[in-house]
């Protein structure tokens, strides 16, 4: 799993202590822009490791927004955040076009000196999860569209001109 470890210490955000991380400590976490951030980067390097994502993301995925974030579980010295992805990208024929994720989880874990930021449901590997392919290219969408349908378009495309 992709991990890194952010330590901040100031402006009120410091690591949780062993009792359960508050309602409100936990939402101040998953708005908190540096955790969103961290996931961004993660998101970006995440994406290195299936080819489908390094087309549609790139080496751009860090300057990606994590957006809509919000607690989905909240642990004795973690939460974890539900949130959405959103990345502007310029294509080869000059045009921007959006690249989003409409919900992905990424989880805060207090480590006593800082926070560690971590993927939870985007993979490094597909082996031994039980996810397809298919549901993870499934989850993004190019300028709203899903791209799966997108990746269908193009085979058809490309089997009509060999014919």
């Amino acid at each position: 799993m992709l991990l890194t470890t952010l330590a901040v210490l100031a402006a009120g955000l410091q690591p949780a202590s062993a009792s359960a991380i508050s309602p409100a400590k936990a939402a101040d976490l998953c708005l908190d822009s540096r955790m969103r951030k961290v996931a961004a980067d993660l998101v970006g390097a995440w994406s290195q490791n299936y080819p489908f994502a390094r087309v549609i993301i790139g080496s751009d995925g860090q300057y990606g927004d994590v957006g809509a974030s919000r607690p989905a579980v909240t642990g004795a010295n973690f939460v974890v955040c539900a949130a959405s992805y959103n990345l502007i990208k310029v294509g080869r024929d000059g045009r921007a076009y959006s690249v989003t994720m409409d919900r992905f989880y990424f989880r805060i874990t207090g480590t006593g000196e800082g926070y560690q930021v971590s993927l939870e449901d985007l993979p490094d590997s597909l082996e031994g999860t039980g996810m397809t392919s298919r549901e993870l290219i499934g989850r993004f969408k190019i300028n709203g569209r899903p791209y799966a349908d997108i990746l269908a378009e193009n085979q058809r495309r490309i089997e009509g001109k060999s014919q």
